[in-house]
């Protein structure tokens, strides 16, 4: 049974005055104290309001141009996932941002309203915007075209999630939407935001010395430290580097990497990766909107290992308990599956149905791009499904297409299963070091 809700009182005057004026902090009313926590993790719902699109032809043709995006579906992907996430019962749930689709008021108030029940089950969730959230432009659909709108501003955001983190945040930076929270008395978690009042993908400089005083803090406390963010902390691919590394972000790592945090964890590419640079694990967790609709686990262990692993949204299940008769939601990781494949299609033959070259070539090239991409977005791609011959066969016809570059910008070390990641007590450094902080 949990033990929850226990009040912290002893500490409180020397964390205000460490915090300077800089800096408005506030400490944790209510920790929660565990042994071993389990944390669920998911990126990139981009929730849209069924009440901003008639799901009509003209909508229809636009998702299926995009990305892969099963839109129309967000709502009940949703609704699965806050199912699972209460049966599964975590001690924490953290949404690592692009909550909606394009940060329209309505989406963010539909979204909030889903959240419902995992907040009933006494499940504290942590959010942070991502690039689509605040500012700018917010768009509603029907049969007639799109309409524009405003975006909720980082003030709204503010209030809209204040129960998402905020309000329990032991240290609020006044630079951006960043705030650090504790899930347990030894596990804080670090919510770096850089979407926030304007900014761009880049971490303000006050906002690092802040971090530097957390992690500080945090140090003193013993306390494992987990951060978040929805940009990256690395390069993932070479092709996707302006506005995916967040901009700082080798600062940060250098602190990462001076006061021991071993994980960090952000979304933002679609894609599921796990990538180590000097002691630092980043996990881009995949977009719940895209094939297979997964969501992550985060273990964490009173020995301070810890354990990734991903799983998808059973939305199957949630359309059958629903009783509904849609059979693409009662047949979802087949629609899922085909509806990927089918706007990847969509964008490969643009570039190959031209050219001059034998038919069973040019199926040969697209079934490869599909499966390819697929694989890539999953985090499963291998030797097997990395075919260089066929990938010689776009460099001779389309040696200058960004698709050829696409299939080369992917390494050997980017090869594997990036869905599962362990770190063991062993890997932790120094056994008298880590029994001093466990003892603490």
């Amino acid at each position: 049974m949990k033990r929850r809700l226990i009040v912290l009182a002893l500490g409180l005057s020397f964390f205000l005055t460490a915090c300077q004026s800089d800096v408005e902090s506030e400490m944790n009313e209510q920790v929660v104290l565990h042994d071993d926590i389990s944390i669920v993790i998911a990126s990139d719902l981009h929730y849209l309001s069924p009440e901003l699109t008639d799901n009509g032809d003209y909508f229809m043709n636009l998702i299926q141009n995009s990305d892969g995006k099963l839109t129309h579906y967000i709502p009940a992907i949703t609704e699965a996932f806050v199912a699972d996430v209460v049966a599964k019962n975590p001690d924490s749930v953290i949404l690592s941002g692009d909550l909606t689709l394009n940060g329209h008021k309505k989406s963010h108030e539909g979204l909030i309203e889903l959240l419902e029940p995992i907040v009933e089950a006494n499940i504290p969730i942590f959010i942070i915007p991502g690039n689509h959230d605040i500012g700018g432009k917010a768009y509603s659909f029907d049969n007639e075209g799109i309409y524009e709108s405003a975006a909720v501003s980082s003030k709204e955001f503010l209030e809209l999630y204040d129960e998402f983190g905020y309000r329990q945040a032991l240290s609020k930076d006044i630079s951006s939407l960043s705030y650090v929270a504790q899930m347990t008395d030894k596990v804080w978690v670090l919510m770096l935001d850089v979407n926030g009042y304007n900014l761009n993908g880049e971490i303000p400089e006050k906002t690092l010395e802040w971090v530097e005083e957390q992690l500080v803090l945090a140090e003193e406390s013993s306390a494992t430290v987990l951060g978040v963010s929805h940009q990256n902390l690395n390069i993932h691919n070479r092709l996707f580097q302006s506005g995916y590394k967040m901009g700082r972000a080798d600062e940060l790592a250098a602190l990462y990497q001076k006061y021991n945090v071993q994980l960090h964890l952000s979304g933002h590419l679609h894609l599921q990766n796990i990538i180590e640079n000097e002691g630092v694990t980043e996990i881009a967790t995949s977009s719940m909107a895209i094939t297979p609709n997964r969501f992550a686990t985060v273990q964490i262990n009173k020995d301070l290992s810890m354990a990734y692993s991903t799983q998808p949204v059973d939305v199957s299940l949630w359309a059958e308990n629903k009783g509904s008769t849609d059979e693409n939601l009662l047949n979802f990781s087949s629609y899922s599956k085909t509806f990927f494949e089918e706007t990847t299609e969509l964008k490969f033959l643009e570039s190959i149905e031209s050219l001059d070259i034998d038919t069973t070539e040019k199926k040969r090239m697209i079934a490869f791009a599909i499966d390819f991409n697929t694989h890539y977005f999953n985090g499963t791609l291998t030797e097997e499904v990395y075919d260089e011959q066929i990938i010689a066969s776009w460099e001779k016809h389309l040696p200058n297409e960004f698709l050829t570059r696409y299939f080369n910008s992917i390494d050997e070390s980017e090869l594997g299963d990036k869905t599962n990641w362990k770190l063991s007590a062993d890997d932790l450094g120094n056994d008298a070091d880590r029994k001093i902080k466990l003892d603490k």
